[in-house]
């Protein structure tokens, strides 16, 4: 998992952690791979400003604790 301080956001620093870890993965000759829930959108388009493209989706379910 992935995250920046609130007080540290809008400084890069997301796409720098991820751009190294894709390109270290690249350099071990295998495909970086992402997953992000539906509800955070800043890492969303985060991730497609990067070149990431949708691979597919995967839907969870749980059962409410009421």
């Amino acid at each position: 998992n992935l995250c920046v301080d609130e007080g540290h956001r809008g400084l890069g620093l997301a796409k720098a952690l991820v751009m190294h870890a894709a390109n270290h993965i690249l350099q071990k000759g295998e495909s970086p791979r992402l997953s992000v829930v539906d509800w955070n959108r800043p890492a969303y388009r985060l991730y497609q400003k990067l070149g990431f493209t949708d691979e597919y989706t995967t839907f969870l379910y749980r059962k409410r604790q009421d």
